[in-house]
């Protein structure tokens, strides 16, 4: 059994006879107001449309997201002997959708991959030279693509390298975290990393080094699925294998950083024969195994749930070699319900939220049924008139805390519905954790926490559905004034 096996294996949607006659049944922590979690996932460059329409129509439900947008591959020109090469995207640009996307409020962090070869990023980052070169590439297109950071999905370690390169291996990685972590910090930009799980500190995938990177990483992100991959079985695995992958990360890692993978694709695989001209070893069976994103399946009453892992599955039967053998086959998915049932396990836990992989092949109504677990927003503890229809260009400053020779400066970038972007700028160069707070009756609330950049700017999203909110930045140097949003 393969586990967190490398999500390239995951193909687009593809055409499968079985469900041709069988559509769908249902209709940064800093984006949260509360402990909720919230959403992450991955934007495949293959369905790089569809995907960024789905997290932007759902912004208020995402904190960032990961386009699959770059992968290093071996080119000795180099400094680092990588080169970090752009994927063919099907839709739009990178500006384009980086631009959508933040407008959206939703951070932009885009995923580089490992096409290098087997153990030739693990040379790089153990030559300090070459590390140093790559740590200076990644800062660079970080900064050149104005993205709010950069996600690392370097599986090669794991699938590629072999156990026995491990030991090597990690200390290097956890070098090259640190540089690259600070680089970027200092920039005031996020580092993800989507890694395997591990079990312990010398248990799964350990090359990865979960309680060594933690004070650098800001966003873990487990694969938690291709639980089951050469036989039939759950793809994300039973909910009691994921709560305990969970408890080591979180004692690892510490909960807010870490997001739990949660796959919206599944498998059918051929489980018997019978017949004439039946494939016969494992290699022919596997090789007729077909994977199916979520969003192309309808689920029929032919379709039981698991209750361990919460999947959808059928077991059925199709002719094979022109109907002279028969194929006994056994499919297994996971639905809107199950991300639900993930969500719940997240909530449990109080981790920052889920990595949806893919963003885009989810079955209809997953959003809304996400939005139902989330606690209403208690009613206004603050009595107000009829609102303004828009926002005044200039915000209404609380006068007993007047704003001359503050700090801070605070000002509203965009309102939407149930999101507010705010931008803003500390009289300090250099990263700054900068905290949102939202005045209530009995005190105040924290809305979020950002991080200035190297000139001091700063921008957040903060969640709330109130037609009147009364914020302030706060920060170790000081505070701003208060300041008044009127829907």
């Amino acid at each position: 059994m393969l586990i967190g096996r490398a999500r390239q294996w995951v193909v687009a949607a593809t055409s499968v006879a079985l469900l041709a006659t069988a559509g769908v049944a249902g209709g940064s922590p800093a984006h949260a107001a509360s402990d909720e979690p919230t959403m992450s996932g991955w934007l495949p460059y293959w369905s790089l449309g569809s995907a960024t329409s789905a997290a932007v129509a759902n912004a208020d439900l995402f904190s960032d997201v990961s386009p699959f947008w770059f992968d290093a591959t071996a080119d000795g020109s180099k400094a680092s002997t990588v080169s970090i090469d752009e994927t063919w995207i099907n839709s739009g640009s990178r500006s384009s959708v980086t631009a959508s996307l933040r407008d959206a409020g939703i951070d932009v962090l885009p995923s580089i991959t490992d096409s290098t070869g087997t153990r030739y990023l693990a040379g790089v980052l153990s030559s300090s030279v070459k590390r140093s070169a790559l740590v200076t590439q990644i800062a660079n297109l970080v900064e050149s693509g104005n993205y709010d950071g950069i996600d690392l999905d370097f599986e090669t370690f794991a699938f590629s390298d072999g156990q026995g390169s491990w030991a090597t291996t990690k200390p290097a990685w956890i070098t090259f975290i640190g540089e690259l972590s600070a680089r970027l910090h200092t920039n005031g930009k996020l580092l993800a990393v989507s890694v395997p799980p591990m079990y312990s500190d010398s248990s799964g995938y350990w090359v990865y080094a979960f309680r060594d990177i933690a004070e650098h990483i800001d966003r873990l992100r487990i694969m938690a699925y291709d639980y089951s991959w050469s036989t039939a079985g759950s793809v994300g695995g039973p909910l009691s294998w994921v709560r305990g992958l969970l408890t080591y990360a979180v004692d690892a890692v510490g909960r807010k950083k870490v997001y739990l993978g949660t796959p919206t694709y599944g498998r059918d695989w051929v489980t018997g024969a019978l017949g004439t001209g039946c494939p016969t070893t494992s290699n022919q069976r596997a090789a007729l195994t077909r994977t199916m994103n979520t969003s192309s399946v309808t689920f029929t009453s032919a379709w039981e749930r698991d209750s361990a892992s919460q999947e959808r599955h059928r077991t059925y039967t199709e002719p094979y070699n022109s109907g002279q053998c028969t194929l006994t086959r056994s499919a297994w998915i996971p639905d809107a319900h199950t991300t639900v049932a993930r969500w719940q396990v997240a909530k449990e836990f109080r981790i920052a939220g889920l990595a949806q992989w893919m963003v885009g092949t989810e079955q209809v109504g997953q959003w809304d049924l996400l939005r139902a677990e989330i606690p209403s927003e208690e009613p206004s503890e603050e009595p107000f008139e009829d609102p303004p229809p828009t926002v005044p260009e200039t915000p209404i400053l609380d006068h007993t805390e007047p704003a001359a020779g503050r700090p801070i400066e605070l000002r509203v970038g965009k309102v939407r519905k149930k999101k507010i972007v705010l931008r803003g700028s500390v009289a300090q160069s250099g990263r700054l954790d900068v905290r949102i707070v939202r005045k209530t009756k009995s005190g105040r609330k924290k809305m979020v926490t950002v991080r200035s950049d190297r000139s001091g700017d700063f921008r957040g999203v903060v969640t709330s559905k109130r037609k009147r909110l009364k914020l302030k930045a706060k920060s170790s140097i000081g505070s701003s004034a208060w300041m008044i949003v009127r829907r």
